[in-house]
């Protein structure tokens, strides 16, 4: 696998002229690496973007580490026979049109010609894969647009994705470079769409991320395993070290027909899939948005000193009645959460903040704002503390109004942003108020290692992942 991630020279068979086609985009986002040879390969142009067009593969002066294909597929056995006489290193095949579409001899054509030239083969059918931290992009959507926008050192993460789907992960490394300024997602190490598994397929992924120094928190789109038991085997032992978060596609009569169609996957029986994730720590997600948002929150957690919760008693801090009630219902109704209950000791330090006439002030959920108008902002910020150390608490939930008023300004407060960053528990913050100050406060949350949240449903459910996954770990 590190061949793929270590080349020098590299061939991009298919290369067009025309800005407008995809086999551009793929030129134009590997010159983000300023290290690379890059040799593209047609043979009715003398040059493209400034570099040496070659007729074929076998026309390049020098050795070639990697080959990009990206051809019509009746053309790609003919130029996999080339690289094989070049002594190509490996080859990522972008080009569609085998087994998912039920072209099987051409697709078992290349995998005997490689096995054979023990050439490792990524793809077909796939985009490739985007390393952040090296700045290599291969694939074929046009990542260097939105990349000019944005400080490429601030998408530098600690998650990595593989995907079964290209244009899922194509449409996931966009997603990420155009919402990480604002911290909607979170900065990622390696994307890797991995296609119709030819070779290289999820087991190789899953072992690969798992190695990466550079990886703390792993992401799965799945339709279909090519070695299920040994994939499950695996995992079992890579989450005692870093969560695996999986969406699979393919888990209903429909879903496994386009999978078929698709990537050419055949899906597992989902309710044995449920219990073999069970048993492996695993966390599962169910559609697009989720993944993006459990990454995010275990990528926060796991860069800031591991805040995982060691059990599952919530804490609720809210500035409105009316928020507390509805988290402890979401709380309440989640099986992997509780709501805690305080110590004594700490019940009475909270209270002395609250005026006579709150008698619930020291329950959970705290009402916060009766105490801040008797005693002002210290209520807040010391009654955060007491419940950080309460032996009961393993995570506080904080519900914050957003307001332009600067007297109101929690997250502009540097001393209340001091409390935040000084606590060892977990915390996750949920918003409301004015809309347009939303993305300040998430990027003083995110900042200081708080998970953020417009979403109540949201909150509880990304929480109840981290809390399933620190049992599964403690085991």
């Amino acid at each position: 696998m590190q061949k793929f991630f270590s080349f020098k020279t590299v061939a991009i068979v298919g290369a067009s002229r025309n800005p407008n086609k995809d086999s551009n985009n793929i030129i134009r986002n590997l010159t983000l690496q300023k290290n690379l040879k890059i040799f593209p390969i047609n043979p009715s142009a003398t040059k493209i973007l400034d570099m040496k067009a070659y007729p074929s593969v076998l026309d390049v002066e020098v050795d070639l580490d990697l080959v990009i294909v990206f051809i019509p597929p009746t053309n790609v056995s003919k130029v996999v026979k080339e690289c094989v006489q070049k002594k190509v290193k490996v080859i990522l095949i972008e080009s569609s049109g085998f087994n998912e579409v039920g072209n099987l001899e051409l697709f078992n054509e290349i995998k005997r010609l490689t096995n054979d030239a023990g050439i490792r083969v990524w793809g077909p059918n796939c985009t490739g894969y985007a390393d952040f931290h090296n700045q290599l992009f291969t694939p074929f959507v046009p990542l260097k647009p939105a990349l000019r926008e944005v400080d490429i050192e601030e998408l530098k993460g600690s998650v990595s994705i593989a995907s079964q789907s290209g244009m899922m992960a194509g449409g996931m490394m966009l997603q990420i470079i155009t919402g990480n300024p604002s911290k909607h997602y979170t900065p990622v190490n390696k994307i890797l769409a991995i296609g119709n598994k030819l070779d290289v397929n999820e087991c190789d992924a899953l072992k690969y991320m798992a190695k990466d120094p550079k990886t703390k928190v792993i992401g799965l789109y799945l339709e279909g395993f090519m070695d299920g038991r040994r994939f499950f085997k695996l995992a079992k032992e890579i989450v005692k070290e870093k969560p695996i978060i999986l969406l699979k596609g393919g888990t209903s009569a429909g879903g496994s027909k386009a999978a078929l169609s698709h990537t050419g996957s055949l899906s597992t029986n989902d309710d044995i899939l449920n219990g073999v994730i069970r048993q492996t720590g695993i966390i599962r997600v169910n559609d697009f948005n989720e993944f993006l948002q459990v990454l995010h929150v275990f990528s926060i957690l796991l860069d800031n000193e591991s805040k995982l919760p060691k059990n599952n008693r919530v804490a609720i801090l809210t500035i409105s009645g009316g928020a507390g009630v509805v988290l402890s219902d979401n709380v309440e109704k989640n099986p992997n959460l509780k709501m805690a209950v305080y110590e004594e000791k700490i019940r009475k330090r909270i209270s002395k903040y609250f005026p006579d006439w709150m008698k619930t002030g020291k329950d959970n959920p705290c009402d916060i704002w009766p105490a801040i108008d008797k005693s002002g902002g210290v209520a807040l910020g010391d009654t955060l503390v007491a419940l950080s150390r309460d032996q009961n608490v393993d995570v506080i939930i904080l519900t914050i109004i957003a307001v332009r008023e600067r007297g109101w300004d929690m997250a502009g407060n540097e001393m209340f942003s001091g409390i935040l960053k000084s606590i060892k528990k977990p915390i996750f913050c949920w918003i409301f108020g004015d809309f347009t100050q939303f993305n300040n406060f998430r990027k003083t949350m995110v900042d200081i290692g708080i998970p953020f949240f417009t979403s109540i449903k949201d909150l509880t459910n990304s929480l109840s992942k981290v809390v399933e996954y620190a049992n599964f770990i403690s085991k």
